[in-house]
């Protein structure tokens, strides 16, 4: 028997960020002061922000989807449903 230890990590949240969410932040965190400074690290880092990821005119799966960016749109979009009180 292998005396490797297992862990189980249960990471409960939005799950996705897709073409039907452009525009999610804008409306409900646009003048958020934790997005400000969320994008401006992101800028310091020379990533697109996510307020520019967020209100692309088009969905870019190449874009959108890269794991950095999507986790970020991810997780920004789990604080906008916690912070400015919006729940869908």
């Amino acid at each position: 028997m292998s005396k490797k230890k297992t862990a189980v990590v249960v990471c409960p949240g939005r799950g996705s960020y897709n073409r039907t969410e452009l525009g999610y932040l804008k409306r409900i965190a646009g003048n958020s002061v934790w997005l400000s400074q969320f994008d401006a690290v992101r800028e310091q880092l020379g990533l697109t922000t996510v307020s520019t990821l967020d209100q692309a005119t088009v969905f870019n799966s190449r874009e959108h989807l890269k794991a950095y960016n999507a986790a970020a749109l991810i997780y920004s979009c789990g604080l906008a449903q916690r912070f400015c009180g919006h729940t869908s």
